[in-house]
């Protein structure tokens, strides 16, 4: 579909500060965007090297399961999210966002979907709009940039409803931009079209597990903090009810 690269003001907000890749799972519009593990590499080796995925992209050659191994093997940090699409229990693609760590402002994205039951349908642009609302939202990308080349028109349509601005790069390809403030300007209108299209309001609320986990750690900080608190209260409620008790 497209390759999105992202400038960032710093990773701290979409992961833990520990050095291992953390879950993460993102649940709207029905769809839910889940960090690749191992088990997923052939399937997303078999649905990239489908002709008409590749041939979407600037590199285009097959890619083997050495080299799959490879690339696992590097985007399997904490700086990079490469998220599963699934809809009704079934992969279909992947968002990719990478290089997003703390205090680098420049970063890259991708997205492809694999499955050609979905490619004419809504779910690769609420699939989008999911990621691009994680990454501007809870990761605080300030600018996006993408190369589309020039004969992938679902990839060119796509990109211009987003609010996308379009540049000549080169006679194959277009560069593509948009900051933070212009995505928060269009953010009203892809709501409206979220609402639209997927008619069950219980599906409209983002669930964010990885922030979920993150804010029952850190509920459990406040409440072992005030364990304590809370015991010498009581303790020095009861001498005071044992002192009255001696002089009454």
């Amino acid at each position: 579909m497209t390759n999105i690269s992202i400038k960032t003001v710093t990773a701290s907000q979409c992961d833990d500060n520990s050095v291992s890749v953390q879950p993460l799972t993102l649940r709207r519009f029905g769809i839910e965007l889940r960090r690749m593990v191992s088990a997923d590499k052939e399937a997303v080796r078999i649905g990239r090297n489908k002709d008409f995925v590749r041939n979407n992209h600037v590199y285009r050659e097959i890619i083997s399961e050495e080299a799959q191994d490879k690339w696992f093997e590097e985007m399997n940090r904490k700086e990079h999210y490469v998220l599963i699409i699934s809809y009704k229990g079934k992969s279909i693609g992947v968002v990719i966002l990478k290089d997003i760590p703390e205090n680098i402002e420049s970063s890259t994205c991708g997205a492809f979907i694999w499955d050609e039951e979905y490619i004419a349908t809504k779910i690769p642009i609420l699939s989008v709009l999911m990621a691009l609302d994680f990454a501007y939202y809870t990761c605080g990308v300030k600018w996006m940039e993408s190369v589309v080349l020039k004969h992938n028109i679902a990839a060119i349509k796509m990109n211009k409803f987003f609010g996308f601005t379009f540049h000549e790069r080169d006679q194959d390809s277009f560069l593509i931009t948009m900051d933070r403030a212009s995505y928060v300007q269009q953010r009203e209108r892809l709501n409206w079209f979220a609402k639209r299209a997927v008619k069950n309001p219980d599906e409209h609320e983002l669930h964010n597990d990885a922030y979920n986990r993150r804010r029952m750690r850190r509920d459990d900080r406040i409440v072992a903090k005030q364990v304590p608190d809370m015991q010498r209260q009581i303790a020095r409620a009861q001498r005071g009810k044992s002192q009255s008790g001696a002089e009454r």
